[in-house]
């Protein structure tokens, strides 16, 4: 669908030289060499086909309003591709990554929960970006991550151009067709046959113009379908990042006290082993002198 429009004035321009080559070769030139009539005959041999193609087809009144058709058709199906298989998806996986992020810390109370909704849904290099820079969720989860998921965001804003590009070239495709045709008409020496060519002219010319209305409406209409789309996008974005940064405020006191905890339990641990060791060190202490005060006192019991 990517559809570019240098090669859409590529084709015209085609179409156009063809046409002009196959004009000239109808009118004919004075006195060619034998050289140049057999180039033209190969030139005119693999050009007629295909200008008597381009020319018929828009001679008539009905190719401007089965191209005007097909443009309003492409138009509508874009939207409704766009609207309904890529930004309704995109809504409801936002609005379940919020109630889930909202849940993930009263359940866990620890921030692990957000990883372990955040870190495998498409969200997961920027949360983890955010998660390791800090700052403002917002600057991390944006369009551009919705973009990368597949939402395809930059060729809907630029197809509303492309509507008005293909219609603007169909106008001028067909006026140059009908143009061609009523020179034709008034080459003839008959007033009324030449009256009658620029009467089809002008006929054809209305209807001509119906591909460049169906090229601008079909323009508004895409375009006010994704601002539309893309201002419902930014509005849950923003709802999902301010609960992924009230969750993380919430979870991280929590953190912050287990941490506490565990340390305070290490130290206490370590204060404990190191009363033992000294009450062993006094009981030993208190063990020796009271042998050494009996023996002492057995000394001084034999020397009496």
């Amino acid at each position: 669908m990517d559809i570019s429009i240098r090669r859409i004035f590529q084709l015209c321009a085609a179409l156009i030289v063809v046409a002009v080559i196959y004009r000239t070769g109808n009118v004919g030139i004075d006195a060619p060499s034998t050289g140049e009539s057999t180039l033209w005959d190969v030139l005119h041999t693999l050009m007629a086909p295909l200008a008597r193609v381009y020319l018929s087809m828009f001679n008539s009144p009905a190719t401007a309003i089965l191209l005007s058709g097909a443009l309003i058709l492409a138009g509508i199906l874009l939207v409704l591709w766009f609207v309904f298989l890529k930004v309704g998806p995109a809504l409801s996986q936002l609005d379940r990554l919020t109630s889930e992020c909202a849940r993930a810390t009263v359940l866990t109370g620890h921030e692990d929960g957000l990883d372990r909704v955040l870190g495998p849904s498409f969200l997961g290099p920027d949360w983890r970006a955010w998660r390791a820079t800090g700052g403002r969720a917002s600057d991390h989860i944006t369009l551009s991550s919705l973009e990368r998921s597949g939402l395809r965001l930059e060729l809907i804003q630029a197809m509303p151009n492309y509507f008005v590009g293909l219609g603007l070239v169909m106008t001028f495709l067909g006026l140059i067709a009908g143009l061609w045709f009523a020179s034709q008409g008034m080459r003839t020496a008959d007033m009324i046959e030449a009256r009658a060519a620029l009467v089809h002219l002008l006929n054809s010319a209305t209807f001509k113009f119906l591909t460049s209305v169906a090229g601008i409406g079909m323009s508004l209409v895409v375009s006010l379908a994704f601002r539309i789309s893309v201002q419902s996008l930014r509005r849950r974005l923003d709802l999902l990042c301010d609960r992924i940064e009230e969750a993380a405020r919430a979870a991280r006191p929590v953190d912050a006290a287990s941490r506490i905890g565990t340390d305070g339990g290490a130290v206490l641990a370590e204060r404990i082993m190191q009363l033992v060791q000294s009450i062993d060190r006094l009981e030993a202490a208190i063990v020796g002198q009271a042998v050494v005060q009996r023996t002492d006192a057995e000394q001084s019991v034999l020397a009496g």
